[in-house]
């Protein structure tokens, strides 16, 4: 699932990286960044990880883009999954008790 809100410049990406629909793929952030026009965006991930060479390109994308990227791990960023995470200001998930 990828769901972009323009309005409050927040992406969702869940599921496996290279999987359309179910997943997301980098065409998915190609599209959603640029919607985002430049402003910071915060990002919510969830996912085991998938493809390898699309991972790699969602982690260009991010490199590249202009504005800060917050992602916020909801869940798990697995295997490539957590490559999209490792240069981006990073919030964990708070468990309570």
């Amino acid at each position: 699932m990828f769901e972009v809100d323009a309005k409050n410049k927040t992406i969702h990406a869940y599921g496996e990286v290279g999987v359309p629909g179910d997943g997301f793929v980098e065409e998915d952030f190609v599209s959603g960044l640029a919607q985002m026009g430049g402003s910071d965006v915060t990002i919510y991930l969830q996912s085991p990880g998938g493809d390898v060479f699309g991972g790699l390109s969602i982690y260009n994308q991010l490199d590249r883009y202009p504005g800060q990227i917050t992602i916020v791990v909801d869940s798990m960023a697995a295997s490539i999954a957590s490559t999209t995470v490792s240069y981006t200001h990073l919030t964990l998930p708070t468990i309570t008790e």
